[in-house]
């Protein structure tokens, strides 16, 4: 059993409803993630503030921003973001096989797959950095 509800849009609080049936307008479904942030209304509302920031403001494009994301749940092992990012990737203009080979890390040399490349090498040492993170020998 869930430790977090994971709601439907007909069981979420009222606050969280008309932004759940947006995300799944958006998507094609409801996603956990926001299925589960939905019992507090305005964890919901902060993420969507942020990714309305990222999207307004930030440096990439989404088709940029999805394939990061990608390379980086390949990176983490992460199915489910994997799986998410997916959706996302293609939503974003990504066929299929193009988000495979970005997770795979075999995209097409192109000036965007460089920079998701080049994002999966920062990734990649890190994971172990972490697994074996100690206050006391890191710094």
């Amino acid at each position: 059993m869930p430790r977090i509800l994971v709601h439907t849009t007909a069981d979420a609080p009222g606050q969280s409803q008309e932004a759940l049936r947006g995300l799944e307008r958006r998507m094609g479904r409801l996603m956990n993630i926001h299925a589960e942030i939905a019992h507090a209304p305005v964890v919901l509302a902060a993420y969507q503030g942020i990714q309305r920031a990222i999207t307004r403001h930030g440096s990439f494009d989404a088709k940029t921003r999805e394939a990061i994301a990608l390379a980086v749940a390949a990176v983490d092992k992460c199915a489910y973001c994997q799986s998410a990012h997916t959706v996302g990737g293609q939503a974003a203009g990504w066929s299929l096989e193009e988000t495979v080979s970005i997770r795979d890390g075999t995209a097409a040399a192109t000036a965007s797959s460089a920079l998701k490349l080049r994002g999966r090498a920062i990734c990649h040492p890190l994971t172990p950095r972490i697994d074996r993170f100690s206050i006391g020998n890191q710094f």
